[in-house]
């Protein structure tokens, strides 16, 4: 998870910075554009400035030719000198020149209608000019009077022609003026935008420096860490390599060997441990980047297919017991998943092997021979109870006919009545223990309700004897062999009202409780965790016992009191305990002043 945090923090801060300096260039960028606009602006207008005074230069220039040659030629008029006509043959040119020039400059539609006119005007002067001097060099009253009349016209054409330059000069101060007021605007704000640039290029510069100082600080740091993280890496290489080499196991990794269609051909050994490495009989160049098939052909054989369905399923495999083929030897197999490969670890059980199998024999010898017992147990005992049969029956025949003769023989005969009549007990609950030890396989669903009302019925006549109370809760249905069950509460009960207080009337309690998994587990670590159980209890009101004889009590043929006391043979609670054995269940008591109560708890439905 940090991991992950860390990972997008610093995705997280490597798109902030990319954004800030996409936003810097982006604004410079403006900037930038901004002052070239002024700029070539300001140029702009000061190129216009200096052509409309060009242009105002100009007009002016041909006002004055016009002007100069109008001067020689009434000077001309005036003297007859020739040399006061020098200016006006000079302007012939000049004038052209000017005029060419000033026609050139014209930008403006409206100011180039208004140059014609002056074009025309000046043009027009010069053909009057001309008349006049043809007029001059003739004699005569008409001659004068023509004089006159193009003087008059020439007088009205110079006031046009000084007119319209005016009017033309007039416009172009106008524009002029117009440009020199947006010249000193974009003059002004020349250093405004150039200082806001600057401004803006001296604050990237200083965010830029800030963000490479921290970046290269940040990549300092990640050096260093990526060292002592390197270290660390080469430290905790060699500690898994220490332990792996001190692994008793054999321990090999190996990654996929894959065709052109993504399909695992082989595999190639990655790492091996010490083990492996004795176990194979080979040096790490002969396992590490070689294929598996090539260096184990026989053993891969047999286990590829496996490693291949670890590989693509992930799931990982085990095979508690291998017998790799020219080894000899049994191994635990587990495979793991690791990256586009595996990992293989082999537990050398050969030697728990050899011991599980001797203990197969042992075992089967012990089932033999405890079946062995049990069947002589149960013969002897089915064959003993026929002479105690004939016993008891000459001995009650002997009875009869010395019923009212010698009261010693008598007393003889009823002791050895008494005896057979106890043997026959004994040999009867040991052929019950013997059948209960066979663990009858017959598994049914019970009721215990109607079971445990059914073994009170059979008791009915020892309860009406000791005047005794039997009181039966909600009982659960359990699995199990009917008669041993059965068998199991008649004995407990019967116990309960035999061990009872002398002058106090025995009250048995039959109850039932479920018990959660968890706290079942707890109180036994061998009960299964995925089965439910449930806790009987018959508790009496009788005479209690010592706890200290708590585990002595369900052994075969154990008393805690005389004959003469209580009767019995002291194998009830044994063959209880054989019973609940049977059924994978547990059985304890405990007992206080008050009476005991014998806890048995078995597997329910």
């Amino acid at each position: 998870m940090k991991v992950a945090a860390k990972a997008t923090s610093s995705a997280m801060k490597k798109y902030a910075t990319q954004l800030m300096l996409i936003v810097i260039v982006a604004v410079l960028t403006s900037v930038a554009m901004l002052t070239y606009g002024n700029l070539n602006n300001l140029l702009v207008e000061r190129d216009l400035v200096r052509h409309y005074n060009r242009t105002l230069r100009e007009v002016e220039t041909i006002l004055s030719i016009v002007k100069d040659a109008e001067i020689g030629h009434r000077g001309f008029q005036l003297t007859r000198d020739s040399s006061f006509l020098e200016p006006y043959l000079a302007s012939l040119t000049t004038v052209e020149i000017a005029v060419h020039t000033l026609d050139s400059l014209m930008v403006n539609n409206a100011q180039q209608v208004r140059l014609d006119t002056i074009k025309g005007l000046v043009n027009n002067q010069y053909r009057l000019v001309a008349e006049m001097l043809v007029t001059t060099s003739q004699k005569g009253a008409y001659i004068d009077a023509t004089y006159e009349t193009l003087l008059l016209r020439g007088e009205r054409n110079m006031n046009t022609l000084r007119n319209q330059i005016k009017i033309f000069s007039d416009v172009q101060r106008e524009l002029l003026m117009t440009r020199l007021s947006r010249e000193k605007e974009y003059y002004d704000l020349a250093p405004i935008v150039i200082l806001v640039y600057g401004l803006l290029a001296i604050g990237s510069v200083v965010i830029l420096f800030y963000r490479v100082s921290d970046a290269l600080r940040k990549r300092t740091l990640a050096e260093r860490e990526l060292v002592e993280k390197n270290t660390s890496l080469e430290i905790a290489q060699n500690l898994l390599r220490n332990v792996l080499n001190s692994s008793p196991n054999s321990i090999l990794a190996y990654k996929a060997i894959r065709d052109n269609k993504n399909e695992i051909i082989d595999f190639e050994g990655m790492s091996v441990n010490e083990a492996g490495l004795n176990f194979a009989n080979m040096k790490e160049k002969d396992i590490v980047g070689k294929s598996l098939l090539a260096t184990f052909p026989h053993a891969a054989l047999e286990l590829v297919d496996v490693y291949k369905e670890v590989v693509k399923s992930g799931e990982s495999k085990n095979i508690p017991a291998f017998e790799y083929t020219g080894f000899n030897q049994w191994f635990n197999i587990t495979i793991v998943k690791s990256g586009d490969g595996f990992v293989v670890t082999s537990v050398n059980i050969t030697d728990l092997k050899i011991k599980e199998k001797r203990l197969e024999q042992i075992n089967s010898d012990l089932k033999r021979s405890n079946e062995e017992l049990e069947q002589f147990a149960y013969v002897a005992s089915h064959d003993l109870q026929e002479p105690l049969r004939k016993i008891r029956a000459f001995g009650d025949l002997l009875a009869t006919e010395f019923i009212t003769k010698e009261a010693d023989a008598l007393d003889y005969i009823q002791r050895m009545q008494n005896a057979s009549s106890r043997m026959q007990v004994l040999i009867q609950d040991i052929l019950s223990f013997s059948r209960v030890s066979q663990n009858s396989s017959k598994q049914e669903p019970l009721d215990l309700n109607s079971l445990v009302n059914e073994v009170v019925d059979d008791l009915e006549n020892q309860i009406v004897r000791e005047n005794a109370e039997v009181i039966i809760e909600n009982l659960p249905t359990i699995n199990g062999d009917r008669a041993q069950i059965k068998r199991l509460f008649q004995n407990l009960i019967s116990n309960a009202i035999k061990f009872h207080q002398p002058g106090r009337p025995p009250r048995v309690t039959v109850t039932a409780t479920k018990l959660s998994s968890a706290k079942m587990h707890l109180s036994f670590q061998n009960a299964d965790p995925k089965t439910s159980y449930c806790r009987f209890e018959v508790a009496d009101n009788g005479i209690g016992f010592d706890a200290q004889y708590t585990e002595k009590i369900f052994n075969i043929f154990q008393r805690l009191h005389g004959r003469a006391d209580y009767e019995g043979t002291g194998i009830g609670l044994a063959i209880c305990k054989k019973i609940v054995t049977n059924h994978w269940g547990y059985i304890t008591a405990e007992s206080s002043k008050d009476g005991s109560t014998f806890i048995v708890i078995l597997p329910v439905t």
